[in-house]
């Protein structure tokens, strides 16, 4: 239906740039990771430290800053001239090591030590998302650029949204099983009532199932934490695959491109690859 729409909400035109796809597949895995992690670490941070709601989800500023900071420092470098190939690579690595530092935690991991982990997976998740935007705005053509932006964003929700339900999935399984190690049909039957069981709750079990759920939980979130780091080295991979996955930075026409052309972007993906500057970001020139 979109090839034969006349303004089509997600121009089919878009996905035929190399860069464009590897963008939203970047874009898409990214997403998936990422909220799959803020998921759960709140579900270890309660049940296993013990903290409230509020204090769980203030234990993830770690995570917020280091994707704040890793955004605004190659949002500042690409515009100083920098190139940004170089960065999903960078971010897939560190966001991987930031993962698997995470299941290193355990029932007796510091409160703090555990919140400070997520800081390295932030990092890696803001090297991953801001080149993944500017590659994808950089290789839409101007008519394009609010559905270029838009796809972006849809599918690191979509993303997001089957990340949540896959890796969710392996944290159940891996909770369940380790409860009907340890309690039997005891921890059967508390896994199968774990949507009713909140933090309170479980502090009125007994020793053995308190101790046991809460075990559960960390293995969970481990499972979690490995199937992110997989995720990551599916994006890593995926960048590695594709020796020219960083479209050419735009560069602004001067006033001898005549009235007509000034205030105009010129697109620099439209020219032969071998003729592209490699650096740069678009500016607009006022008239």
């Amino acid at each position: 239906m979109e090839r034969h729409a006349p303004e089509p909400v997600i121009p089919p035109r878009l996905f035929r740039d190399r860069n464009f796809t590897l963008a939203q597949v970047l874009t898409f895995l990214a997403g998936a990771a990422m909220l799959a992690a803020a998921s759960y670490l709140p579900q270890y941070m309660q049940f296993v430290r013990g903290m409230s709601s509020t204090q769980s989800g203030l234990l993830l500023l770690p995570l917020m800053l280091g994707m704040m900071s890793a955004q605004l420092y190659i949002g500042r470098a690409v515009g100083n001239g920098g190139g940004y190939r170089a960065y999903p690579l960078v971010g897939g690595a560190v966001a991987s090591a930031g993962a698997l530092a995470l299941c290193t935690v355990g029932v007796d991991t510091a409160t703090y030590l555990a919140s400070a982990l997520t800081f390295v997976l932030g990092t890696g998740l803001g090297c991953l998302l801001q080149p993944a935007l500017l590659i994808t705005m950089n290789s839409a053509e101007l008519r394009d650029m609010g559905a270029a932006s838009g796809t972006n964003t849809l599918l690191r929700t979509i993303g997001g949204t089957l990340g949540v339900a896959v890796l969710g999935s392996v944290y159940t399984s891996r909770l369940t099983g380790t409860l009907t190690d340890r309690l039997g049909e005891d921890g059967e039957r508390l896994a199968d009532g774990g949507h009713e069981l909140t933090p309170t709750v479980l502090d009125g079990l007994s020793a053995p199932a308190r101790d046991a759920y809460r075990a559960a939980v960390t293995g969970g979130l481990h499972g979690v934490m490995i199937g992110t780091a997989a995720l990551r080295r599916a994006r890593l991979g995926g960048g590695l695959a594709d020796p020219r996955s960083t479209p050419a930075l735009p560069h602004r026409t001067g006033p001898a491109g005549g009235p007509a052309d000034q205030g105009r972007v010129t697109w620099l993906a439209r020219a032969p690859r071998a003729e592209r500057p490699r650096a740069g970001m678009p500016h607009t020139v006022l008239s």
